[in-house]
Order: structure tokens, then C-alpha cells, then sequence
């Protein structure tokens, strides 16, 4: 059985829900005036190995960020959480003839300098329509591959087709063209009044076909890898060196098109349990560090550390998932007392330190389309959740089958899942079993549970 507890950043849910909340993300940051005037190198710490860093397979936001500092893709977000001109020069709508009239067709008008990493010409439509089809190629088996069915043209019908029956000339019945060097349209099943938003996102950052298919099957990941050869990317950074499970840097690319990075380099270096990274916080080895949510009290006391801590919002999903193929968690009664078993403004208190929101929906404050009732009947109920699990017929937990809780190791990963254990134990009677693992070990398991349908499974 399979509980996991994960932040993710999604349009849709995509497994059973139990807990959301819109966080207040805590940084440190060292803001010494020697960092600003003469380092030029950012030390950073991310906590596992990137699950993948090729935009199109690539589902959880952490190894988004990674790819936002090498790609771009038609637009981005400004500010303002609005869609912005990124490698295309405008944001298609009905007034400027980007977006037609019955709204199922977006046409995009690309830069005409818009350079390659390497210097190797300039980023065309044809390597946006070369990105789509990838997406949702079923070789690829990516995370948002079934993100498109039903929306963009004859994704569907790629999508469910044997990756062994793929061929290019039903990828080419996508609805992605190029109309010229510098033009990409999209045709839609539908009017779709967020495919602008989906624009923004990595899945569709364009990608060079030689660079991709220059070490074998794409589908390896070996082409996202500079031991393989040069990584060739759009953003401001290129990926200069990959110690798997140890450290990853970025150096400033110089044929950038939009504004140069002011860092000569960033070197991520990939420390798991939050303790060891605020240690090396402390010691001057990292710049940014997150830290045990244990000496959070002890932070906001320290005259120093206090004016290095940095809070800002940060919408993002904490929720457990379960595996609703497998019993138990394949009975709606036994998701339904697990839900009600979830007491989140104790979890708020006593874990986060009142830097969370409580939400109930799959969308949080700051997403298009949030509703703040969504998910109220699921709220913390003692009671209901007794009754479910009896109706489920494990009446006081009696009979539940074992079942583990698996999480990232380390210090704020187990505070996590001893408050989890404790909350199942004491309100359902049921014993969870907890069983912390490697984060990418953790992050590469929920990928390979996600079916060309969109949905987590075993």
C-alpha cells in the first residue's frame, strides 16, 4: 500500500486528495554586502537529484525550476501571474488576430533572434511543433502527456496509441503547426480560455531535435546529461556540470536573448536533510538554505539569523496520496476517514508554525478558478471518520491491513510523518508504518505510477 506526501504544483488532481494547503515558503538568505558586490557564484541547496530535467517528461515542479533557468518556451508568467511575451514576441488574443474568432485556433509569432544555447541559430517554430509532438508521444511517457487529450487536436488518439505503432506521420496529425520559420499555431478541439496559461508552462519549452536525439533514445534522459555532450537550452543558464547525487551548476549562458543573468554560475548542491543544509548555511557554504522546521522559533529570536529569513508565498499543494487501486485505499470509505482523520489547522500549529493556509481544493488562493467551499465536507471530523472506516468494515481500525507512509528522509520529513502517524493512531486507531526514503528514490517512485491516463498508478 502506498501513502506519499509530496508538494506538487498541478492544473488537475491527479490522485485521491487528502490535505492542501496554501504555504508561506521560509527561506534563509545571506544578504552580506559581500555577496552582492563581489560573489558572483550562488551556492544553493536543493534536497534530492532532479527526477529529470527534460521539459517534456518532466512533472514535478522542483525539476521545473531547474528547467526554467535553461529553457523558455511561447510565453511566461510576469508579476502578476499573467502570461507574458517569451520567445514569442506577442500574447495571441481576438484583438490581434492571435487567437480566432470561434477561439479554437491560437496562432504564435515567434522573435526572429531568439538564439540557441551553442550559438547554433535561433529558436523556430518548428522546434515548438518538435516539443508538442514529444509531449505526447507516448514513447516519452511523460507526466502531462495525457495533459492535452481532449483539448489540443488528435492528442488523444497519439496519446492511447501502442508507443511500438507510433510513427511521424501521425504525429503530424497534431494539432500543432508551423506556418513559416516563425509561426506556430495550435488547433483546438474546443475554445480553451487558459491555453495561454498552458503556454507558460516547461512542458511546452522548445527543444532542438539534433540536440535531443544526438546520444540515442530520447526517452534515456543521457541527451539532459553534459557527460553526453552539450546540453543545448534557450534560458539564461546553461548546465555545465551534473555530479549525479551530489551537485549540479549552471553557467551564465552569454548567447542568452533576454536580459544576462548578473550570476556568473549557481551550483545546487544536493543535500536531502534540511539540518545538514542549515549547517552549511550557518557555515557560510551555502547562500540559501532551507532549515529544519524545528528551529524556527530559534530562528525569529536571533538578531542575525532573523534578518537573513525571508518569507514569501509560495502556492503549491502539501497533500498525501494514496493508492486507490490496491485495497485498502481502493474503498471510497476508507479515503473518506483518512480525510476526515486530518486535523490541518493542528498540522498548521504544531508542524508549520501558522506559515500555512488550511485549503480544502486541488486549487489553492492565487489560481484561476479556486474555490474557497471546494473540499469543505472532507474538513476535520473525528466522528465521520470513524463511521467511514466502520462503514469501510474496519470498525475501530479493527482488521485494517498494514500499510507504510512513505516520505523523504530527514529531519523535516520525519517531523512530518511521526505528526501523521500519530494523527491515524489517535483518531482512526490505525497504525501507519513509516518508511522514509532517499528523495529521489521517493520522487522517482511517484513518476513511474503515473499511466499515459493521467492517473498515479501501482
Amino acid at each position: 500500500m502506498l501513502l506519499t506526501t509530496r508538494f506538487f504544483h498541478r492544473i488537475r488532481p491527479l490522485t485521491a486528495l487528502l490535505i492542501l494547503w496554501l504555504g508561506i515558503g521560509p527561506t534563509l538568505v545571506n544578504t552580506a554586502p559581500a555577496l552582492a558586490q563581489a560573489k558572483k557564484v550562488l551556492n544553493y541547496r536543493i534536497a534530492s537529484e532532479p527526477a529529470t530535467i527534460d521539459p517534456q517528461v518532466a512533472s514535478l515542479t522542483r525539476d521545473a525550476d531547474l528547467i526554467n533557468g535553461l529553457w523558455r518556451g511561447l510565453l511566461r508568467y510576469d508579476e502578476h501571474n499573467q502570461p507574458t511575451p517569451s520567445i514569442a514576441a506577442t500574447v495571441p488574443t481576438v484583438a490581434n488576430g492571435g487567437i480566432s474568432a470561434d477561439g479554437k485556433t491560437y496562432t504564435y509569432a515567434l522573435r526572429h533572434d531568439w538564439k540557441w544555447s551553442d550559438g547554433n541559430g535561433v529558436v523556430m517554430a518548428r522546434d515548438f511543433v518538435y516539443a508538442f509532438q514529444r509531449l505526447v508521444n507516448p514513447k516519452m511517457a511523460s507526466g502531462y502527456g495525457a495533459f492535452l487529450d481532449g483539448l489540443l487536436l488528435n492528442a488523444d488518439t497519439i496519446n492511447n496509441t501502442d508507443a511500438a505503432k507510433i510513427d511521424q506521420p501521425l504525429l503530424d496529425t497534431l494539432g500543432v503547426k508551423a506556418l513559416d520559420d516563425f509561426t506556430v499555431q495550435f488547433t483546438l478541439v474546443h475554445p480553451t480560455s487558459y491555453f495561454n496559461q498552458i503556454a507558460c508552462m516547461w512542458i511546452g519549452y522548445a527543444v532542438r531535435k539534433d540536440n535531443v536525439e544526438r546520444v540515442g533514445d530520447p526517452s534515456t534522459g543521457a541527451w539532459t546529461d553534459p557527460a553526453n555532450g552539450a546540453v543545448v537550452g534557450s534560458g539564461p543558464f546553461t548546465l555545465s556540470q551534473w555530479d549525479h547525487d551530489k551537485q549540479i551548476a549552471f553557467t551564465r549562458n552569454t548567447n542568452f536573448s533576454g536580459s544576462l543573468a548578473k550570476l556568473d554560475s549557481i551550483n545546487f548542491d544536493l543535500i536531502q536533510d534540511a539540518t545538514v543544509a542549515f549547517a552549511g548555511y550557518k557555515t557560510g557554504k551555502l547562500d540559501i538554505a532551507a532549515y529544519p522546521l524545528s528551529e524556527y522559533d530559534g530562528i525569529v529570536r536571533d538578531k542575525t539569523l532573523s534578518k537573513q529569513l525571508l518569507t514569501y508565498n509560495n502556492t503549491c499543494e502539501n497533500y498525501i496520496a494514496m493508492d486507490n487501486t490496491q485495497p485498502p485505499f481502493n474503498n471510497p470509505d476508507v479515503r473518506k476517514a483518512f480525510a476526515y482523520a486530518t486535523d490541518r489547522d493542528s498540522y498548521n500549529t504544531v508542524i508549520a508554525h501558522k506559515l500555512a493556509t488550511k485549503w480544502l481544493s486541488f486549487l489553492p488562493p492565487g489560481i484561476p478558478g479556486n474555490d474557497p467551499a471546494l473540499g469543505s465536507a472532507y474538513d476535520f471530523n473525528p466522528a465521520k471518520a470513524r463511521a467511514s472506516l466502520t462503514t469501510a468494515g474496519f470498525p475501530n481500525g479493527k482488521g485494517f491491513p498494514a500499510v507504510s507512509f512513505h516520505y523523504s528522509a530527514g529531519a523535516n520529513g520525519q517531523l512530518v510523518a511521526d505528526w501523521i502517524q500519530l494523527q491515524y493512531k489517535k483518531v482512526l486507531n490505525v497504525t501507519v508504518k513509516l518508511d522514509p526514503m532517499d528523495g529521489a528514490a521517493l520522487a522517482g517512485s511517484l513518476c513511474s505510477r503515473i499511466s499515459r491516463t493521467g492517473r498515479w498508478v501501482r
